[in-house]
């Protein structure tokens, strides 16, 4: 990765950590914007011991995309946090991306267990951690016929991890310890 690139990579991580902590969202339009940027410079910059090229920059969009995609489907990350994982991989390329991939892990999972030890009650994990419902998700109603029925309550108190922030750590992490 070029150096010019860094001071941009890092600017659009913090933009999108901050816009994931205050609203559990990362904007397309920021994201996109990166890629873009990414792929360009990529593109534009020369080619030397540094710098990705446009061929790994789009493999590493590729790998970035695919390496969270199974968390997407188990609804343990949002499509934000895929597409800047995906953003990241054009800037960096494929390889680099396999070993923030497990900063962002190591991050992510801190991050997760400080908010759910942050919680006053405990015993109250968010509900993509559990299989199973607990007692106080469920609401059992017994008709006037004495039938019951039992359906999930939608909670609106589930705990959300904000994953912009671990990508943007896990990033900075890997930046920091390879330059």
């Amino acid at each position: 990765m070029n150096l010019l690139m860094i001071p941009i990579l890092i600017g659009l991580l913090i933009i999108a950590a901050w816009h994931d902590f205050n609203s559990y969202r990362i904007p397309n339009s920021l994201v996109f914007f990166g890629i873009a940027i990414g792929l360009l410079m990529n593109f534009l910059l020369p080619l030397d011991e540094i710098t990705v090229g446009l061929q790994l920059a789009i493999a590493g969009f590729a790998v970035g995309f695919l390496i969270f995609l199974p968390l997407y489907f188990l609804r343990g990350m949002g499509a934000g946090d895929i597409k800047l994982m995906a953003m990241v991989g054009t800037f960096v390329g494929p390889i680099p991306l396999l070993e923030i991939g497990l900063y962002v892990a190591i991050v992510g999972g801190i991050l997760g267990l400080v908010i759910i030890c942050g919680k006053k009650d405990l015993n109250k994990s968010p509900s993509h951690f559990k299989f199973i419902p607990s007692q106080d998700q469920l609401n059992i109603s017994i008709d006037v016929q004495g039938s019951s029925s039992t359906h999930l309550i939608d909670s609106k108190t589930e705990s959300k991890v904000p994953y912009g922030v671990a990508i943007a750590a896990g990033t900075m992490l890997y930046l920091v310890t390879s330059f």
